[in-house]
């Protein structure tokens, strides 16, 4: 089992004060799917995402470049992922509400489309989900559209 890792500083210079990111270790699964699943349940009353769930998508990336964990007071705030294809990428971000409006998904945002463009000729997402919230990109602007 790995322990968690901490971004390099370019990395976390774009996240706001008071939090941290790392990369996710096998031994937090757990925690992720919980903050998941608390969202799920707020949002849509009913949870389904397990610890194997995540283990499994992990399992289709490099956790190692491709998942974000932001923790706030050594507490999770946030998760993010990329998977990325020959074809294109696709995201998830999860941002606790106790962390929203505070530049926590605007970070995973990034991250996650810095992170695609590394894999493609086009930095843009094709898309990413953060919650609830599913947005696209804008043409080649750089700015994303709210899609549901």
């Amino acid at each position: 089992c790995r322990s968690a890792r901490w971004h390099p500083a370019g990395m976390s210079k774009d996240l706001p004060e008071g939090f941290e990111s790392s990369r996710p270790a096998v031994d937090e699964a757990a925690e992720v799917a919980a903050l998941i699943t608390e969202m799920e349940l707020a949002q849509e009353g009913e949870a389904e995402t397990t610890a194997a769930d995540i283990l499994r998508d992990w399992a289709l990336i490099d956790t190692d470049q491709d998942a974000w964990l932001v923790r706030r007071d050594g507490e999770l705030a946030a998760y993010g992922a990329v998977e990325t294809h020959p074809r294109g990428a696709v995201a998830d971000g999860f941002v606790h509400p106790d962390a929203t409006g505070r530049g926590v998904g605007r970070f995973l945002v990034r991250a996650m489309e810095a992170r695609a463009s590394q894999n493609r000729s086009s930095s843009a997402l094709d898309s990413v989900s953060v919650g609830s919230i599913s947005i696209a990109p804008w043409t080649t602007s750089g700015k994303y559209i709210v899609i549901g």
